[in-house]
């Protein structure tokens, strides 16, 4: 007996430590589909079908609005981790790309293989730069205010605010800060450019 049971040990922390590892690559994924502005709801279903391919006999998860709490059974180990996730910006694509793999996950994918599909999709570059996105804003402001009939002064003005206002609010989530209050005050910037440039134009 006493050879054998720090072999048994032995296999019992190893069979851990592998739990350990999937669930924190199972994790990662769930924190990319929040921080890319998915909803609870498909991260919670994507996250059981990725649980299922890494071997999972089940899986419970809890979202927060900045971090994210899971607890899963593996060959009868169980482990629970907390990760923080990143502030939401909206990315279409890496939703895209994290749901494909959700759809497509194979039953006897190992953590190795799931950590570097997750890889490849976190290392991919957006598709648009902050100033073309801010670009398309303004084009989308100044579109709603041409359809409800203002004049071109105001549909100026209304671009004019769109761009500034969405190009500060990208800057500011890149750099970390409050979504909220970052919200809050791009608004409120957006709002006093549109005033202060329709007035000027009236002027």
């Amino acid at each position: 007996s006493v050879i054998t049971s720090p072999d048994r040990n032995g296999r019992a922390n190893a069979a851990t430590a592998a739990t350990t590892r999937r669930l924190q690559e199972l994790l990662r994924f769930g924190g990319l589909m929040l921080s890319a502005g998915e909803t609870a709801f498909r991260v919670r279903r994507s996250m059981g079908v990725i649980a299922s391919g890494l071997g999972f006999e089940w899986l419970s998860v809890q979202l927060g609005a900045r971090n994210l709490v899971a607890s899963g059974c593996r060959n009868g180990e169980t482990a629970t981790l907390v990760r923080d996730v990143e502030i939401p910006s909206v990315n279409t694509e890496r939703i895209g790309a994290l749901e494909a793999l959700a759809q497509t996950v194979p039953l006897d994918m190992n953590s190795r293989e799931f950590a570097a599909k997750l890889a490849t999709i976190e290392s991919a570059p957006p598709r648009y730069t902050i100033a073309q996105t801010s670009m398309a804003v303004g084009a989308a402001c100044a579109a709603f205010a041409f359809l409800n009939g203002e004049p071109w002064a105001q549909v100026a003005a209304c671009s004019i605010g769109g761009v500034v206002g969405q190009g500060l609010k990208s800057f500011l989530i890149c750099r970390r800060f409050n979504q909220y209050a970052v919200t809050a005050l791009c608004a409120v910037v957006a709002s006093a450019l549109y005033c202060v440039s329709a007035g000027l134009a009236h002027g």
